[in-house]
């Protein structure tokens, strides 16, 4: 995952740890058509972890950041109120999603084989 900056803040005043990486608050996620492109992306990020900065290779082989940033996005999840704060980026707002209600499972219709 690149470097995140600044801070995401839930509504309900909980702040992400973006200095603690990997951070337990945060997905990624990606769209299903960018899929093959993200693979691609993370084998040349594969690659660039072993070679020297600066080297021709790691200059070639830059562009794989770029990419995997620019497919993946971000979702936190807050621990103390389950909103999601879905982050696409510094180009979009921030998009934030609270529960309406939990689903409960549906109980069980009464045992009436005893009346």
């Amino acid at each position: 995952m690149g470097a995140m900056n600044g801070e995401v803040r839930c509504e309900c005043g909980y702040v992400h740890d973006l200095d603690e990486m990997p951070c337990p608050t945060v997905w990624r996620a990606f769209r299903d058509v960018d899929y093959g492109d993200l693979l691609v992306a993370e084998r040349a990020r594969d690659q660039l972890e072993k070679l020297k900065p600066g080297s021709p290779e790691y200059d070639r082989l830059l562009w794989a950041d770029e990419q995997a940033d620019r497919i993946l996005t971000h979702i936190f999840e807050c621990p103390r109120c389950g909103r999601l704060v879905w982050n696409r980026g510094e180009e979009y707002p921030d998009r934030v999603f609270a529960f309406e209600r939990e689903v409960a499972a549906p109980s069980p219709p009464p045992d009436r084989s005893c009346e």
